[in-house]
């Protein structure tokens, strides 16, 4: 099934406040409506970090962010023959996201400690009048950037911030122009706005306490960076990629072939005595590009989100021709290539900065990994996944003055 071969882009305390301003917007009707059982099973407490608990729903809430893209685009009809697909694909992303949120609950719990009692009340109200513009705006950037951004460069913005990087993949892909659009789409798959505001919190107050004991303050020398360039090449591999304009005619909005043909013809018959493309594609083009001048951004030869017919005119008809007239299952097309590149590799000289940051960020990572083991030392950690002494157990997972 094409429409579900969408690569799976994995590693992803505030009360409402100014973001939120103009209040939420009712909750949207999900994809397919969830049973009793289900509702139930959505409140199970499936792991508990110290006095935290996380919830079955709060983690397919979060799981679904990275599958949105793929179900929004499977047609209504045969949405119910890939549910099968689609419920392999959440229950593998539950156990990652189960893992990060372990993680965020351990340097989020960590924080809380270092917090007199007395004034742990205080220091909340002082958080909730701060985090939710330094959420705002660390989602607006990186939006910005996922706007920007080659597919190529995805891995570093993850690196960055998995859960910020999901939130902005889903704008882009959706054309999502506003918060308040994004936060219609999370609570139609379980999520909010709200709640991605809450681990935005609980991760950025975390990492605070973490990175003062797990600060790696080791230089990147030039030797470790051409050590890392050579052992990993395939990473600076560039496939093949080409930029280009397209013109659209669906044939599902005439009564016949030949009407769309007229269509199309009468197109080409523009373009061809000068008219200029990106006008012409805004005036005339039915694809979903025709608002931007049927332009398309760098995409690599062989792409499933391009028809094989449009593939095969793209990556063969020499960049400024115009194409003849093309047919596939969507309708006729004219395309006009911009630019194209040839699979190449990022010279070592090019790559550097890239090279000390993917460094850097290693260690950094390599640091809170040896600090994460030993807060769960410290702090009790229990999850679903743990084969229960009893099924006592299981229904009542242990609190933070139980041994691990």
């Amino acid at each position: 099934m094409k429409w579900f071969m969408l690569a799976v882009l994995a590693s992803l305390i505030a009360a409402p406040n100014a973001l939120f301003a103009q209040g939420f917007p009712p909750a949207a009707q999900p994809y397919h409506a969830a049973p009793p059982s289900k509702i139930f099973e959505l409140a199970e407490t499936v792991a508990r970090v110290g006095n935290q608990d996380i919830f079955q729903g709060d983690l397919e809430g979060d799981a679904n962010i990275v599958l949105i893209p793929t179900i929004e685009r499977i047609p209504a009809e045969k949405l119910e023959a890939a549910e099968p697909q689609i419920k392999a694909q959440r229950e593998k992303l539950v156990q990652q996201v189960l893992r990060e949120a372990v993680q965020r609950k351990l340097m989020y719990e960590m924080f809380l400690q270092t917090i007199p009692p007395e004034k742990l009340e205080e220091a909340k109200a002082s958080i909730k009048e701060r985090v939710g513009e330094q959420f705002a705006e660390a989602l607006e950037e990186m939006v910005t950037s996922v706007n920007k951004a080659e597919q190529s460069e995805y891995k570093d913005l993850t690196r960055q911030s998995s859960q910020l990087f999901r939130l902005a993949y889903v704008m882009k892909e959706l054309k999502l122009t506003t918060f308040r659009e994004l936060d219609i789409m999370l609570r139609r798959y379980g999520s909010s706005l709200e709640k991605q505001q809450q681990s935005y919190a609980e991760d950025q107050l975390g990492r605070q306490e973490m990175y003062k004991e797990a600060r790696s303050t080791a230089e990147v020398t030039y030797d470790d960076m051409v050590t890392y360039y050579q052992d990993n090449l395939d990473d600076f591999q560039v496939s093949t990629r080409a930029r280009w304009e397209q013109i659209t005619i669906k044939l599902d909005q005439f009564s016949t072939k030949f009407e769309a043909g007229e269509a199309i013809a009468k197109v080409g018959n523009e373009l061809f005595y000068g008219a200029p493309f990106k006008q012409v594609a805004k005036r005339r083009s039915q694809g979903d590009k025709a608002s931007e001048g049927g332009y398309h951004d760098w995409t690599e030869e062989g792409s499933f989100k391009v028809s094989r017919e449009i593939n095969e005119a793209v990556f063969s008809i020499p960049p400024g021709e115009l194409s003849q007239i093309i047919k596939d299952a969507e309708g006729l097309h004219i395309v006009r290539v911009i630019e194209r590149e040839e699979a190449h590799r990022i010279p070592f000289t090019d790559a550097q900065l890239k090279i000390n940051e993917r460094i850097r960020g290693d260690r950094r990572s390599a640091a809170i990994n040896r600090y994460l083991a030993e807060l769960q030392e410290r702090i009790p950690v229990w999850t679903i996944y743990d084969e229960p002494k009893s099924s006592e157990q299981t229904a009542n997972p242990p609190r933070a003055n139980s041994v691990r």
